[in-house]
């Protein structure tokens, strides 16, 4: 079952999503080996107490203050160069987020997730991120605490939280943050209370617990979180993972969800009815759960054929149609002029992350309202939804 959901996300995921997932990996990987070039110093200065008077020891403490002088500025050059893709963040609701995917997960037969918001009712969970790496996270971490022991289910236990942290608490577990707010998410195979103080750093981790497996799902999650501002800890005395925490920065308010320009959140709600045309499911749940805090109705079609049988049966009832361009059984070009021959005024807005806009110049031409390259942020989907409605 976890190989089909390496499959399904391998297979849906874009260029350019591939390669800023890569980045959050290298991003993990560079912070690991920044970590352990630490340690290896802190190793190094005590082994030059011991070997001070050993005229071969000498050489060797040489040799390695050379090594370690060497690799410390590969890290800089390398954390220089992964600097540049920390750009087209938004705020993300975490709760949208993890709930749409939640039911991604359950209809797929994947992981269940049990979620837990009670202890942030009333008050918002945004991060500030860039919407399918986020997303991402938590697609993988099923792979992460898969067991293939029969007793024991595939079910995650995620309660979020909101918590102020100092100085001082990171500075104990060996975490890279500094004090202040933080979205907490707690992430465990068994239902439990976590005390903070259980908590250790994820490179620490695997200082303390050296049979824990490094597995390339671990430096992606912990890449991406860093990515984010935030990091990942672990519970010190297990043996073998059961539990994670993830800590993101926490964003004030929903206002700066827009992106550096403050926009009204009024602005960018709705009350219409869209339909989503899509083959790639796996990104449904998690666009409905964020289009729908926004008070649209969505309706789903899973290729262009299907799409117009809902428009046809629907005259008058679908507003917008949020149409992809590469698909089976009937592509978004066939299903544009199909859907113009059921009413010249439909509105559709072409979205791709296979095609140029370019390519769709004749849909365009012909009426199409917009088009948005594959992965747009939400805002630009907002935006473009709302504007569409407005100039009306």
């Amino acid at each position: 079952m976890m190989e089909n959901l390496d499959s399904i996300l391998s297979d849906m995921i874009s260029d350019e999503e591939q390669l800023e997932s890569l980045v959050a990996t290298t991003f993990g990987i560079h912070n690991g080996l920044n970590h352990m070039f630490h340690r290896l110093s802190s190793y190094h200065a005590l082994l030059e107490l011991e070997l001070d008077e050993s005229p071969t020891g000498k050489i060797y403490l040489q040799e390695g203050d050379i090594a370690l002088r060497v690799a410390f500025e590969l890290l800089k050059s390398q954390e220089r160069a992964l600097d540049v893709h920390r750009r087209d963040f938004e705020s993300v609701d975490l709760q949208s987020l993890v709930t749409g995917v939640s039911r991604r997960l359950k209809k797929i037969g994947q992981t269940e997730f049990d979620l837990d918001f009670t202890h942030v009712q009333g008050r918002d969970s945004f991060v500030w991120g860039r919407l399918h790496l986020l997303q991402q996270i938590f697609f993988e971490l099923p792979t992460v605490f898969h067991t293939d022991t029969p007793e024991e289910t595939d079910k995650l236990h995620i309660t979020v939280r909101a918590e102020v942290f100092t100085d001082e608490f990171f500075k104990s577990c060996k975490s890279v943050l500094e004090g202040g707010e933080y979205t907490l998410l707690l992430v465990s195979r068994q239902e439990r209370e976590f005390d903070n103080q259980e908590l250790v750093g994820f490179f620490e981790k695997q200082v303390i617990s050296p049979n824990l497996e490094l597995a390339d799902n671990f430096i992606s999650i912990y890449g991406t979180v860093l990515l984010h501002g935030g990091d990942m800890l672990c519970i010190k005395k297990e043996n073998e993972l059961q539990s994670l925490a993830l800590l993101f920065p926490f964003r004030r308010n929903r206002v700066e969800m827009y992106g550096e320009q403050p926009v009204d959140d009024e602005m960018l709600q709705g009350t219409e009815t869209i339909l989503l045309v899509d083959d790639e499911g796996i990104i449904w749940d998690v666009v409905i759960e964020m289009l729908q805090t926004l008070g649209y109705t969505v309706v789903l079609a899973a290729n262009g054929k299907d799409c117009v049988e809902i428009y046809e049966t629907n005259r008058g009832e679908i507003d917008l149609i949020l149409l992809d361009m590469v698909m089976p059984e009937m592509n978004g070009h066939d299903a544009f002029f199909a859907l113009k021959e059921i009413d010249p005024k439909v509105n559709v807005l072409l979205s791709s992350g296979y095609v140029e806009e370019e390519d769709a110049r004749d849909v365009l031409e012909a009426g199409a309202k917009g088009f948005l390259r594959k992965p747009y942020r939400m805002v630009d989907l907002a935006g473009a939804i709302r504007g569409i409605f407005d100039r009306q």
